[in-house]
């Protein structure tokens, strides 16, 4: 849903945007601001009002960078470490190549996330079963195991439903309430929500590479790839979620 509002904006701002952004040579995002209102106050506000919110955007992508090298070092290289490295590699590769270094690298990190969203679900119904299976009204996998035991190994079963024995390995039986329709103040949070990814394309990151594009053909090949993009990247999200709460004690 929030993938086709946000599309849907695209559509309706980018080709006019576009348009004059050609015509008038726009390179930043508020140069459609400068252009309109002749304010230097004003673009500088509009510039303030850009640059917060990416750089909260920023810092959460550096700490989630940090974290994970931190995990997959155990703990041999610290959050710090890390986040310093990021920075100094993203300021490297942006004095280096500008704006082809970031699109060189996000080319290499989607051919890697691409091959890792094809292989999440597979792993994930080699070793727990496909979705269609522990999702489905006849599911045959149906245990109970005893409840809150942790660890790797898998876990022994017991004799339920009864207290302290709970259901796992079918998703009906463990998290009934998925199969529930929403209700009327989720569905007024879920269009509130959707309503307001129709304005995520007015992002200045989405709008300079609306001014870059070297043709209207390559802008809107991006708009058919972020229209597919979502179902490649989320359906492994997904898979794992329903598989976590399918088999979670």
């Amino acid at each position: 849903g929030a993938t086709l509002a946000i599309v849907w904006g695209m559509l309706v701002m980018y080709p006019r945007l576009r348009r004059i952004a050609v015509v008038r040579r726009y390179q930043s995002p508020s140069d459609f601001v400068t252009d309109r209102f002749r304010s230097r106050r004003l673009r500088l506000l509009c510039a303030i009002c850009a640059v917060f919110p990416q750089m909260i955007y920023m810092s959460v992508q550096t700490v989630a960078f940090a974290s994970t090298v931190e995990g997959l070092t155990d703990g041999a290289i610290s959050k710090f470490v890390a986040m310093v490295a990021f920075a100094i590699i993203i300021c490297g590769l942006e004095k280096l190549g500008g704006m082809n270094s970031v699109v060189l690298t996000d080319a290499v990190q989607a051919s890697v996330m691409i091959v890792a969203f094809v292989a999440v679900p597979l792993v994930l119904g080699h070793e727990f079963g496909f979705l269609w299976q522990s999702a489905a009204k006849d599911c045959a996998s149906l245990v109970y195991v005893p409840d809150g035991q942790l660890g790797p190994a898998a876990p022994s079963e017991c004799v339920g439903p009864a207290p302290g024995c709970v259901a796992s390995g079918c998703l009906a039986d463990v998290r009934p309430e998925f199969y529930m329709a929403p209700s009327a103040h989720e569905q007024c949070s879920i269009a509130f929500f959707l309503f307001n990814m129709v304005a995520a394309p007015l992002q200045p990151h989405m709008v300079q590479r609306v001014y870059i594009a070297s043709s209207d053909r390559d802008l809107r090949i991006v708009l058919l790839a972020m229209l597919a993009a979502p179902f490649l990247a989320q359906t492994p999200g997904i898979a794992m979620g329903l598989t976590a709460a399918t088999f979670e004690r």
